[in-house]
């Protein structure tokens, strides 16, 4: 689905990213993890194309340059760690920003916006206005505006989701993952996250990528790239293993 090759970026002579090789498939949840200033949120950045950085990144083996900004804008969208909107539009019209790349019928493009609204509980306040939102509501409201945006994709799309939970109480974030996960599973869509709790890693990341200074350290699945001796030489951090009673593991 997506394929990065010795990806480079270095403004004003500071390496930031420096040969960065991945592949993302569809249908799994990809988490790019690291301490802070490894490169991560750059990393998401060249590939949504906000950055032009050097090497080679392909979506579905066709370069970004190279595909149809319409058809892009339907294949990958970006949520990023907060939008800034002064404008009083409602939630509800910032949702519908979503449908610029789209082709429906008024009847059509109100039953999606109420869709994607519940889908991401928003609906609610669907009629207040976007500035007046908690910073929680309004992450919601944009993630519901990227899903419209995605919601005609002729392949599986492609979501990049900049620390997703930053914003949200505890059960928002298990809410908004557990969505991301579905969407993967049962939609196909290839979903790649920055995420700093390590336990929602651990329960919702199928393959995860641990940058270091710019550079790819370690992929693997998430049991396995976060070792004891990988969490302590990265997050300076030496962490206790408790197993639950489902099985899975938990760091404390």
């Amino acid at each position: 689905m997506l394929q990065l090759t010795n990806v480079s970026f270095k403004p004003q002579g500071k390496l930031l990213l420096n040969q960065v090789s991945i592949s993302v498939r569809a249908g799994e949840v990809y988490g790019l993890l690291g301490a802070n200033g490894a490169g991560k949120t750059t990393l998401l950045k060249a590939i949504s194309g906000d950055i032009k950085a050097s090497g080679s990144i392909t979506l579905y083996g066709k370069a970004l340059a190279q595909w149809n900004r319409r058809e892009l804008a339907k294949h990958l969208a970006v949520l990023p760690q907060s939008s800034q909107l002064t404008f009083p539009f409602s939630a509800r019209e910032v949702v519908a920003l979503g449908l610029t790349p789209l082709s429906l019928s008024k009847a059509q493009a109100a039953s999606l916006i109420d869709e994607k609204m519940h889908a991401t509980d928003c609906y609610s306040f669907a009629d207040r206005a976007y500035p007046s939102l908690s910073g929680g509501e309004r992450q919601r409201v944009q993630l519901a505006r990227v899903l419209l945006q995605l919601s005609q994709a002729s392949h599986s799309p492609l979501l990049l989701l900049d620390e997703p939970t930053s914003a949200q109480d505890l059960g928002q974030q298990h809410n908004l993952l557990r969505l991301t996960q579905t969407l993967a599973k049962k939609e196909g869509f290839g979903v790649v996250a920055i995420l700093h709790d390590l336990n929602q890693v651990l329960r919702y990341c199928d393959t995860c990528c641990l940058l270091d200074q710019g550079r790819v350290s370690a992929v693997d699945s998430p049991d396995k790239l976060l070792s004891d001796e990988r969490i302590q030489q990265h997050w300076q951090y030496q962490p206790q293993r408790v197993v639950l009673g489902n099985g899975q593991t938990a760091l404390i």
